[in-house]
């Protein structure tokens, strides 16, 4: 599949995705702002500086990141799904140090722009690492920081892993190639410090940090996982599986989901990677 295809899948996974995401959003942010407030201390951001968040999602991180700027700062958003986009514009629409712009990155950097650059499990989902990394490099400031974050190998982040690996075995899924857009594309450190060097970065700095999600029922973690399935895999469970195999599915992702019963609720601690890389 081309780069090109490749990225237009990405676009229709994630404008299909928005409206389920926005209703899990509580959920998701309630362990991401860990990682939200870790980048923005790796940043190292002023109060009037120019940041982009790069593949914003519903623009918690720009949210964020807002906070910390005066009059005279701003950040810029941007997101390929322009439903994601839409969501953000109407959500923040009274921040006047906030632009969200719909579109693919790549195609929109310029250089030399940004004090800053933030990502929070965005880049792991363009489809050329080198590209759009190379692209980043461009469009910082000399001596300014990319900061961003991506997922640790699947077994440490159950939230996401439990639900793929059993639909996976039930649809009899091939392993999608290692390059493929996707949450743990970038999980593997040496090769992401690699990719970053390669691009121009130095002085890289990867942390390791933990991100809890709590649900109320392992009934709760079914539902948001049957909820933010992309719409292809949904089609493909509700064509490829009777009934009867579509029921035992759910059964034994509750299964696996009641093991991280702790005091009555799920509770899944997630690994993920907080990645600070320097243009000199």
């Amino acid at each position: 599949m081309s780069i090109s295809e490749l990225k237009n899948m990405q676009r229709e996974t994630w404008n299909g995705l928005a409206q389920p995401w926005f209703r899990w959003n509580d959920l998701f942010e309630g362990g991401a702002i860990s990682v939200t407030e870790r980048l923005i201390g790796l940043s190292e951001i002023c109060r009037s500086d120019t940041v982009l968040d790069v593949a914003c999602g519903l623009g918690d991180t720009s949210y964020s990141v807002s906070n910390t700027l005066s009059a005279d700062g701003s950040v810029v958003g941007i997101d390929i799904a322009d439903t994601m986009i839409d969501i953000c514009k109407v959500r923040f629409q009274d921040r006047p140090n906030i632009e969200f712009i719909s579109g693919d990155a790549e195609k929109y950097l310029k250089s030399d722009c940004y004090d800053a650059i933030l990502s929070r499990f965005g880049l792991m989902f363009f489809p050329d690492t080198a590209a759009i990394l190379s692209e980043l490099y461009k469009a910082l400031k000399p001596g300014k920081k990319l900061c961003f974050s991506v997922w640790a190998t699947p077994e440490h982040v159950p939230l996401i892993s439990l639900t793929f690996s059993e639909v996976a075995k039930a649809l009899a899924l091939p392993a999608p190639p290692a390059s493929n857009p996707g949450p743990f594309k970038l999980s593997n450190k040496s090769e992401l410090v690699a990719e970053l060097e390669r691009a121009g970065f130095k002085d890289v700095l990867i942390q390791k940090i933990s991100v809890p999600f709590e649900l109320e029922s392992a009934e709760e973690y079914l539902s948001y996982s049957k909820d933010i399935l992309p719409k292809k895999i949904s089609s493909c469970i509700d064509s490829d599986l009777s009934p009867s195999e579509k029921e035992a599915l759910w059964k034994r992702i509750l299964a696996r989901s009641n093991e991280y019963v702790q005091e009555g609720i799920v509770k899944m601690d997630c690994k993920a990677y907080c990645i600070s890389a320097t243009k000199i």
